[in-house]
């Protein structure tokens, strides 16, 4: 199994008119993105509050832009998503350099599901060790077969 690093791409800037009546968070994809419902402003050096649909070309700037940020985040959540487990396997990878001789990662086939009054058992029949590779120029990792044989797990496994 090959885990690649996405290509992230960033979302279309809002209009001028927009920027100081957005609310921080519209970069992520998962989020829909807010206004301010209104703000005070300064007329001669008088505060005076404005709403934001008081100005029909900022309502349909926002319609606008709107749609097009809609169509960048469909397009972008897979992306994000694979980003997130990419991450993850970075993490995993990290800490198999760091602590190669405590941290193995296994494989397991078919599930031994006994239920008993003294709480049952739930785990894999087969297990086989993994091993975790890393290829920076593309950036991705991999996950192989070790040249080690499968292991039939007993009750006594670790």
């Amino acid at each position: 199994m090959k885990v690649n690093r996405p290509k992230l791409t960033s979302p279309p800037q809002p209009p001028d008119i927009l920027v100081e009546w957005l609310i921080s968070g519209w970069e992520d994809p998962f989020q829909e993105p807010k206004f301010i419902s209104s703000r005070n402003e300064s007329n001669n050096g008088i505060s005076i509050s404005v709403r934001f649909d008081s100005d029909s070309e900022r309502v349909a700037a926002r319609e606008n832009w709107e749609i097009r940020r809609k169509s960048w985040a469909e397009n972008e959540k897979p992306a994000r998503r694979a980003m997130y487990i990419f991450e993850k396997v970075y993490d995993l990878y990290g800490m198999i350099q760091k602590e190669s001789e405590k941290i193995q990662i296994m494989l397991g086939d078919g599930i031994l599901n006994w239920r008993l009054e003294s709480g049952g058992i739930h785990c894999p029949v087969l297990l086989q060790r993994i091993q975790l590779e890393f290829d920076p120029e593309i950036p991705e990792f991999t996950f192989m077969e070790s040249n080690r044989n499968p292991e039939y797990v007993t009750r006594n496994h670790p």
